[in-house]
């Protein structure tokens, strides 16, 4: 995913309003696992994976050097 100039900027002005909402609703699905059923629960956990590595890359985005394995997707 490429962003350009004015997203990443945005995304720097407005980074801890973002990372706490996002980390809210982390929580808020780690919650949901457990009233989740047994058959369903890997894709939820497979999920939060996901929202995880996005959290991730936002953090990257922002950061003054680029971790070496960065990749920005």
């Amino acid at each position: 995913m490429k962003l350009n100039k004015e997203q990443k900027r945005w995304l720097q002005i407005n980074e801890v309003m973002i990372m706490k909402i996002l980390n809210d609703r982390l929580e808020d699905l780690k919650e949901q696992i457990l009233d989740c059923p047994e058959d369903k629960r890997d894709v939820l956990i497979s999920f939060i994976k996901e929202y995880k590595l996005g959290l991730q890359i936002v953090k990257d985005i922002n950061s003054p050097e680029k971790s070496q394995d960065f990749t920005g997707i």
